[in-house]
């Protein structure tokens, strides 16, 4: 893991109305860049509320708008990560990689999940000394 520093949090905002009844939640996207090198490109990632299990309401899991906005010129430890995902289509494009912000504890496969996409796991290959030994 890497030392990202937290530089901006934007706006609270709402998703759109929603097509599955569940009632709209709040996000904000946080902004962090590599503190070892602040002048690379960055990452981004929006952080939404949860829903009720009837999803009548939503609610903050984890940190909320006012506590992101509090730690900004603060360390987080993260990486930014490219994933292998199943292929999906940008703009008549097929993509099989999808690149994300991890933050420390994170499971890299449900951040995948919870942006639309599916990890494509690889089996690992067994060397020669391996398949003698068995």
């Amino acid at each position: 893991m890497s030392k990202l520093n937290l530089i901006r949090v934007s706006d609270l905002k709402t998703e759109k109305v929603r097509k599955d009844d569940k009632v709209s939640r709040q996000y904000f996207t946080i902004y962090v860049v590599d503190a070892a090198n602040p002048f690379t490109s960055g990452a981004q990632r929006n952080i939404y509320q949860n829903h009720s299990a009837d999803g009548k309401t939503a609610f903050w899991k984890t940190i909320d708008f006012k506590g992101a906005k509090a730690l900004v010129g603060q360390s987080l430890e993260g990486e930014v990560s490219r994933l292998e995902v199943k292929p999906y289509d940008i703009d008549g494009r097929m993509a099989s990689s999808y690149t994300c912000l991890i933050l420390k504890g994170e499971d890299p496969a449900t951040i995948a999940r919870q942006s639309g996409h599916e990890m494509v796991f690889s089996a690992p290959v067994a060397t020669e000394v391996e398949k003698e030994q068995a």
